[in-house]
């Protein structure tokens, strides 16, 4: 199964400024001491090379047990950068303790030292050799792949190349390449796509893509994080609830499937409910687990029925009853966007979905063209692509996929500039009555989301 290329806009690819993130995380970390991987390398990041020569950093823990084995986690970097991202961003020792932990360079060199993760078999294979080197030392349980932009673009295309070697794939601000395999690892491997939505670098509409193309390709367990008004930086601490909920979905240790519920319930006001849910249910399924333990996770799992439920019971009452949707500054509207990104999975999420899935259809549609003439013109022609963004409002403002914060805040700034960007008058009287209103919406729908406890 294979999905079209999506757009990418990636910081990383402009040159001069993946650069430059070079030169910051070498004036900032240095190098790392050079040591081969192994039991008495522990407790301490350190760097080496595989047999080709392929640089990594990585981290065994201390308590590392050969006999218990530990599970591998991949971190791969976005474009034009190298294996010092990863501990830059995610602290070894702290983040997915008990993890051996290997960030590699990009499979493929690039200039000044910037390396990336491209697609081509020459890189599938490089790649799976790393794997096999680590493989070959340590008593792996399961490996699991974190990737980043075009890091994330790389793990899922390695998943479904590999998809006996691979338990769960992590992939923030990243989707699908045209020719990624969706084979029949479904009901084994985890794939958790991860997004910002108010990303301004890669539009969030790829993660949505994703996970459709997984969904259609018959994954059992698959979900999207929208990491509300999230921008492009890497978030370490949701990346850590969802490898959670990929080990917590597949791995057939009771004992990792208690630790991913545990750390999913210690979740404050931004925890991934959906998560701790689907987690939560299959928890007390396990052997070996504590009688009081189950119970907490049936309980957390009622919790978050309950709570979904009344988020659809609040919108249902506060929308208008008749004739089809119109946009207006109503609270309903930026409600429905939340509910749907924050519950999806959730039983009255999935009602509710369903009792607006031809409205939805319509409005999605409906702004395809101008969601597709936004894209193509956003950095060459802004003035085009601003009439395009007001259009995907005004018709499509119930498709999250195309109506997010990345788009609301770049016709924001589009509407400030317009002198110099030379937006006519009648489109901004056009933008002046249809983008407060969801504006409005937004922040009037975001108020009333957290109000429901």
């Amino acid at each position: 199964m294979q999905v079209g290329a999506p757009l990418v806009y990636h910081i990383g690819a402009m040159p001069a400024l993946g650069a430059l993130l070079l030169a910051l995380l070498a004036a900032l970390l240095g190098d790392s001491e050079e040591r081969e991987p192994g039991v008495l390398a522990a407790g301490k990041v350190f760097e080496w090379r595989a047999e080709d020569g392929l640089g990594f950093e990585y981290y065994v823990p201390a308590e590392y047990d050969g006999k218990k084995g530990a599970n591998l986690l991949f971190i791969l970097h976005g474009s034009n950068l190298d294996r010092r991202w990863g501990f830059a961003q995610h602290e070894a020792g702290r983040f997915r303790r008990g993890d051996i932990i290997v960030c590699p360079d990009g499979t493929t060199p690039g200039g000044a030292g910037a390396c990336n993760f491209r697609q081509a078999d020459k890189d599938l294979r490089r790649f799976n050799a790393l794997q096999q080197y680590w493989r070959q030392r340590f008593n792996v349980k399961a490996t699991y792949l974190y990737g980043h932009g075009q890091g994330a673009h790389f793990a899922l295309l390695y998943a479904g190349t590999y998809p006996d070697q691979v338990q769960g794939v992590l992939a923030h601000a990243g989707g699908v390449w045209a020719g990624t395999k969706a084979e029949q690892a479904g009901s084994r491997q985890a794939i958790a796509l991860m997004h910002g939505t108010a990303d301004p670098v890669a539009p969030f509409a790829q993660s949505a893509a994703a996970r459709k193309f997984y969904r259609e390709a018959g994954y059992a367990h698959v979900r999207l994080r929208a990491l509300r008004d999230g921008l492009h930086a890497p978030d370490a601490c949701a990346a850590e609830e969802e490898l959670a909920w990929c080990e917590g979905m597949t791995s057939e240790d009771a004992e990792r499937v208690q630790a991913a519920f545990e750390l999913l319930e210690g979740g404050g006001q931004g925890r991934d409910h959906v998560a701790l849910y689907e987690v939560a249910l299959r928890l007390p399924t396990q052997m070996f687990v504590p009688p009081e333990v189950k119970e907490r996770a049936r309980r957390a799992a009622r919790e978050v029925e309950e709570l979904a439920a009344r988020h659809a019971a609040l919108i249902e009452e506060s929308r208008p009853r008749a004739g089809a949707p119109k946009l207006e500054g109503k609270p309903w509207i930026g409600h429905f966007h939340l509910f749907l990104q924050q519950f999806d999975g959730a039983p009255a999420c999935e009602t509710f979905r369903a009792s607006w899935e031809k409205t939805v259809k319509a409005h999605r549609e409906s702004a395809a063209e101008a969601a597709r003439e936004y894209r193509e013109h956003r950095e060459s022609d802004p003035a085009r692509a601003f009439v395009a963004g007001v259009d995907m409002v005004a018709k499509g403002f119930l498709a999250g996929e195309h109506c997010n914060k990345e788009l609301l805040d770049t016709l924001v700034a589009w509407r400030q500039d317009a002198a110099a960007l030379g937006i006519s008058k009648t489109m901004l009287r056009y933008y002046d009555k249809t983008v407060p209103l969801f504006q409005e919406a937004m922040r009037a729908g975001a108020e009333a989301f957290d109000q429901v406890r």
